[in-house]
C-alpha cells in the first residue's frame, strides 16, 4: 500500500514539475532569480564580487537563454511579451 500511494505521488509531483518546466517559466523566474543575485552583489560594500560573481551570471544567462527582462514595474508584462504561466493548483481547486 505505502508502494502504490508513493509511486502515485511520484507521478503527481512529476507532471506538476512538467508543467513548470516550460521555457518561457524558466526565463521568467530565471530572470527573477539571476536579478537578485546581481542586485544583491551590485549593493554590496566591496568590488571583488562584482568583478567576479557578476560576469559569472552574464554567462550563465547566455548559456542558459535567459535575457535580462526589464522589470514588471517597469513596463508591464503584456508589453513585454512573457508572462508568467498560471501553475496549476496542487489540490484542484
Amino acid at each position: 500500500m505505502q508502494s502504490f500511494i508513493f509511486k502515485t505521488l511520484v507521478k503527481f509531483v512529476m507532471g506538476f514539475v512538467a508543467d513548470m518546466l516550460t521555457k518561457q517559466n524558466v526565463q521568467f523566474y530565471g530572470d527573477k532569480v539571476f536579478d537578485l543575485i546581481e542586485d544583491f552583489v551590485k549593493d554590496s560594500n566591496t568590488t571583488v564580487d562584482d568583478a567576479i560573481v557578476l560576469p559569472i551570471v552574464a554567462k550563465f544567462r547566455v548559456l542558459l537563454d535567459i535575457p535580462d527582462l526589464p522589470d514588471v514595474e517597469e513596463i508591464g508584462p503584456a508589453v513585454r511579451g512573457i508572462e508568467p504561466i498560471d501553475m496549476p493548483d496542487p489540490a484542484g481547486n
